[in-house]
């Protein structure tokens, strides 16, 4: 009787388990009928995908479910979108992929609802690794500064934090691993952390987004998309190498994937050294090196409704505070420095089931700085941060997506140096927001809400009576955001529509700071209030397969605006600011015009005009808003002929940026610049290994000039003279 139990629950297991199936084919070019390797073959339902080979053929196996749709995209190409419907075990297929003018249109990560880019409510700037490799860049806020709406608020080579329509510092949420990257990123002085090795790119979300991502994303969301395991049973092997000539600096990352039927892993080990850089002039600025050695692991696991991804990353880094010019390099060690010592681990879960998708990422950071002086640590902070996000996607009816989410920090700062700039002080965050997606035909609709609290507890510093006496703090903040958007299309031409408010608690900084921090005394202030704004965004974008023409305007008005203001005072020599706050509005917009005129295949031409306005109530200018800018670029892009497919680039950019006039009262104007810049490469095969080598050139004439949004313009200090960059990008397939 056991017997036929054991027997008959087997065969309703057996029964009931979905039917797995094979997938194969080829990949060629739809005009020369040459194969493609390394064409993303993607199963939307399972997440499984895998790239075609060097002879462009593809396999995947285990696939569940009789009908699956099927995507194939590759860098230059038209993406293909195919329904397949098993009506055996294994089916075969000829893809054929036609060239493609324009950019590429990727499925978006940052938006939740993982939509291809003509399908989102709201639009997303994307900067593929690809564009980074090829013009020789390692601090990704130089290279996010050539999107459309950015700019790039610097100190030097070595640090670099992204403005998103005149906002930056802790009003951009950077994401990394799937975490909210939390750096005391109050500080002009403060870098981002990130460098262009182990991410696949970057997408930044212009605007408040606060539904998604929480207090802090008042300005936007820049999310570093991590990169991908080797498809199944494959092993891929990868090394960039670059020299710098300005500053005779090196770079290099090497990476080493495996990935078995269920299991994946990965390596990656990143060194960077940048020895003082040259100003065109022939002089350094001293004390502008920087230093950077990483390490990254990751561990994957995947089955039918199951998959977990388990990252670590450690990265140490040194940078040099250069406040004088000189004869010749001195080094970070002849002045001041940071010191930066960065943990980073991260664990995603994705759960499929029959009623929905459920997928969690829990997190822990650490972040340890130190600003050195003569070898002792002036100031030594250490920043822990765990964080959980729980997002919960129920199965509901055709074209209706649902989002329902619940978001939680758990914050300690601990001070070990000489100087308590920020108190000993825990911080806990919470947030639940549900957000839903409705297509109505060419109509999209997108709406949403937030809840938001902040607890922040510190511990006094000093005693009563004493100049840095602070009293301890308890405070709790909350705050409701919300956003809804339409998105029409009517054959080529998409509009897009948005309103959305944001909310940001005020940090610690704000809140407390007392002592001398990037060049001058700061003094927080225990009683400001949280900022809030509301924004409306308006996109209108036109694309044919050989031109596309886009121009977006939003007006950004906000309540409560923090901002360092002077108190005319001084201590120690050094000018004493205070935290203030006011209402603002910011208003501004970009357009921009893509070009690729046939027959001339081979031949890009790209402009974009940006502008942007910040006022403070009775009308006075806000500090650190980016000049106008003008961005232009001519390239070229051929396919080359022969035993194996490749490609040549070249390209040629000229960016003008406008005179800095509508400045603060405590700014002075800046005179507008032109820079020219070029970069180009060759891709080619040997056997299964891909080469890319490539060589740009920066600021090509030696221009001197000082951006309005360097921080080293107190010091006269321009930015770095003609820099040739030699990279060399290897990958073992």
């Amino acid at each position: 009787m056991m017997k036929r139990i054991i027997w008959l629950v087997l065969i309703f297991v057996s029964a009931n388990l979905p039917a797995q199936y094979l997938l194969s084919g080829t990949v060629k070019d739809a005009k020369t009928g040459q194969t493609l390797p390394g064409v993303t073959v993607y199963v939307i339902q399972t997440k499984q995908g895998t790239v075609t080979d060097l002879d462009g053929r593809f396999v995947l196996k285990n696939i569940p479910g009789k009908a699956v749709d099927v995507r194939f995209s590759y860098v230059g190409y038209a993406p293909e979108k195919r329904h397949i419907v098993f009506d055996k075990k294994e089916k075969v297929l000829e893809v054929l992929l036609k060239e493609e003018a324009l950019q590429l249109d990727e499925v978006v990560v940052s938006t939740g609802f993982g939509k291809m880019q003509k399908d989102n409510v709201v639009k997303v700037a994307k900067l593929p690794l690809a564009d980074l490799t090829l013009k020789g860049i390692t601090n990704v806020s130089r290279g996010l500064a050539s999107l459309p709406g950015l700019a790039l608020l610097s100190t030097g080579t070595g640090i670099g934090k992204p403005v998103i329509h005149g906002l930056s510092r802790n009003r951009v949420v950077i994401y990394r691993q799937g975490l909210r990257l939390e750096n005391y990123q109050f500080g002009d002085e403060h870098g981002i952390g990130v460098d262009a090795s182990g991410i696949a790119g970057v997408e930044v979300i212009k605007g408040p987004a606060s539904l998604m991502y929480g207090s802090g994303a008042m300005g936007g969301v820049v999310y570093f998309v991590p990169e991908k395991f080797a498809p199944a049973n494959k092993f891929r092997a990868d090394f960039t190498g670059r020299f710098m000539s300005n500053t005779g600096g090196k770079f290099a990352t090497a990476g080493l994937k495996k990935s078995f039927e269920h299991t994946k892993f990965l390596f990656r080990t990143t060194y960077k050294h940048l020895p003082d850089f040259r100003l065109p002039d022939g002089r350094f600025a001293a004390g502008s090196e920087n230093k950077r050695l990483g390490y990254k692991l990751g561990f994957g696991y995947d089955k039918t409704r199951f998959s977990l991804d388990l990252r670590y990353q450690f990265n140490h880094g040194q940078n040099g505070l250069p406040h004088a010019v000189s004869p010749v390099r001195k080094g970070m060690y002849a002045g001041l420095y940071q010191d930066l010592t960065n943990h980073i681990a991260s664990l995603k879960t994705d759960w499929h089931g029959q009623t929905g998708k459920f997928i969690s990422t829990i997190g822990f950071t650490s972040h340890f700085r130190k600003l050195m002086h003569a070898d002792t640590a002036k100031i030594a902070m250490r920043l822990n941060t765990w964080t959980y996000d729980a997002r919960y996607y129920p199965s509901l009816k055709q074209n209706f997506d649902l989002i329902i989410g619940w978001q939680a920090l758990a914050q300690t700062n601990l001070n070990a140096g000489q100087i308590i700039l920020l108190p000993d002080a825990k911080i806990f965050d919470n947030g639940l927001f549900v957000t839903a997606r409705k297509n109505y035909g060419n109509t999209v609709l997108q709406a949403g809400l937030r809840w938001d609290g902040r607890s922040i507890r510190t511990q006094s510093v000093g005693q009563a009576g004493d100049s840095l006496y602070r009293p301890a703090l308890n405070k709790f903040l909350s705050g409701f955001s919300g956003s809804a958007g339409v998105k029409w299309q009517y054959e080529k031409l998409v509009l897009r529509g948005n309103v959305a408010s944001g909310f940001r608690a005020p940090g610690l900084a704000e809140l407390t700071a007392k002592g001398l921090h990037d060049m001058r005394y700061q003094i927080g202030n225990k009683d400001l209030k949280n900022e809030k704004n509301i924004q409306t965004d308006v996109d209108l974008s036109y694309k044919t397969s050989h031109a596309e023409f886009f121009a977006e305007a939003y007006v950004n008005r906000i309540w409560h605006y923090i901002y360092l203001s002077p108190t005319g005072q001084q201590t120690a020599g050094f000018p004493v600011y205070r935290y203030e706050q006011s209402q603002a509005l910011l208003y501004g917009g970009e357009a921009g015009l893509h070009i690729h005129p046939h027959p001339w295949d081979w031949l890009h031409i790209r402009t974009v005009f940006q502008t942007v306005t910040g006022k403070r109530s009775g009308g006075t200018y806000l500090p650190l808003i980016p000049a106008d800018a003008w961005k232009n670029t001519v390239g070229l892009r051929f396919h080359g002929k022969g035993f194996r497919p490749a490609k040549y680039f070249f390209n040629l950019g000229w960016n003008y940026t406008f005179p800095a006039t509508h400045i603060s009262p405590f700014e002075d104007p800046r005179p507008g610049y032109a820079l020219v810049n070029l970069w180009g490469g060759a891709e080619f095969y040997g056997g299964k290994t891909k080469f890319l080598l490539s060589l740009s050139v920066r600021n090509l004439t030696n221009r001197t000039y000082i951006p309005h949004l360097s921080v080293l313009r107190e010091d006269d200090i321009p930015e770095p003279g003609k820099n040739i960059i030699l990279s060399l990008n290897i990958v073992l397939h």
